[in-house]
């Protein structure tokens, strides 16, 4: 590890602080700990079957063999003061579930950006196709329904359903109303005060 922090000057200080920082903070995170070959002693070169460990470090950097053993002792609570460290007390799921809901944020407004700038943003409804649509749907007798009662309707959506007629058909077809209380009918323009208009008229 001293190796990389500063290549070709492992020895220096600044390597070895680093590297007993990094020491620390492995053995006293949530999950389960990496150690490498030699890493207690300080060992400058990358882990291979070929590089046997330096075992005169082990004299060397006493020091840092001792800090090792110090945090395996904190890490296992041998001294019955450092159960957090054990992780028993600590749910390691915490910080990706907030991580996970923050990504999730961000995907969700720049999916929403995205979807607004090229999908909705200057897009106008074509009206006679949407009004086609509902008058194609089974669903918009309902509106009828203070029109010719409910019966008829029902009559009509089971018709409409066995056909595949729209509904605005089958009343053109029945002559059921004329188009000018139909139209308005299919466009949810109706007003109680509207309705009573029409069906009381002579």
């Amino acid at each position: 590890m001293r190796g990389d922090i500063w290549p070709g000057n492992a020895s220096s200080w600044y390597s070895k602080k680093r590297s007993t920082l990094a020491a620390a903070l492995v053995m006293t995170a949530p999950s389960v700990p990496m150690l490498f070959q030699g890493q207690e002693i300080l060992e400058d070169e990358d882990f291979r079957d070929t590089d046997p460990v330096d075992w005169s470090n082990l004299l060397q950097f006493a020091g840092s063999r001792d800090l090792y053993a110090d945090l395996i002792v904190l890490r296992r609570n041998a001294a019955g003061v450092t159960a957090g460290l054990q992780g028993q007390q600590v749910n390691v799921m915490e910080p990706m579930i907030a991580h996970s809901i923050l990504e999730s944020q961000t995907m969700l407004n720049n999916a929403s950006q995205t979807l607004r700038e090229h999908c909705v943003a200057g897009v106008k409804a074509n009206r006679d196709v949407c009004l086609r649509f509902v008058e194609r749907s089974i669903g918009i007798v309902t509106a009828l329904n203070p029109l010719i009662g409910y019966e008829k309707a029902t009559e009509l959506a089971a018709e409409a359903l066995r056909t595949g007629k729209g509904i605005g058909d089958l009343v053109r077809e029945k002559k059921l109303l004329d188009e000018d209380v139909l139209a308005p009918a299919f466009e949810f323009a109706w007003t109680p005060a509207l309705v009573h208009q029409v069906i009381c008229s002579p």
